[in-house]
């Protein structure tokens, strides 16, 4: 049997992946558009949707063996 994550492993998982997107997407809309308030703004709702779909992008490759190596 495959070894697969729990739902606490992929949160963990999704949480510190967002952090560091969240600040590198900051930063990209703000060197582009110079404006703090639209960056903060655009960067919430992205990173909010990104979330989302990474923790269910996540959950549908913890399903899959595809790739996995089982050593037991």
């Amino acid at each position: 049997m495959p070894h697969t994550e729990n739902r606490k492993r992929s949160i963990a998982k999704t949480l510190s992946w967002r952090a560091v997107a969240t600040m590198l997407t900051l930063f990209v809309i703000w060197a582009i558009t110079k404006k703090l308030a639209l960056s903060l703004e655009s960067t919430f709702i992205i990173a909010t949707l990104n979330t989302v779909g990474y923790y269910f992008h996540e959950r549908a490759w913890n399903r899959s063996s595809w790739g996995r190596i089982d050593y037991s």
